[in-house]
């Protein structure tokens, strides 16, 4: 089953409330690596949404990179 767009936005906040802004952006970005490296595209693609939703909601991703 697919995540909805709830779904990923309840993931986005609760890894900006457990880590803050720019450390959950680099721990969605870490998996979107783990998932491409084990070549799953699916959660690749999860988490790849996480860090959009995750850039709408606190930090912008490119901000988080500094």
């Amino acid at each position: 089953m697919a995540a909805t767009d709830d779904d990923i936005e309840r993931i986005a906040r609760l890894l900006i409330a457990r880590h803050g802004d720019a450390a959950a952006v680099a721990r969605a970005r870490r998996s979107v690596v783990e998932a491409r490296r084990n070549r799953d595209q699916g959660k690749g693609d999860f988490w790849l949404r996480v860090v959009v939703a995750l850039g709408t909601l606190g930090t912008p991703p490119a901000v988080a990179r500094n």
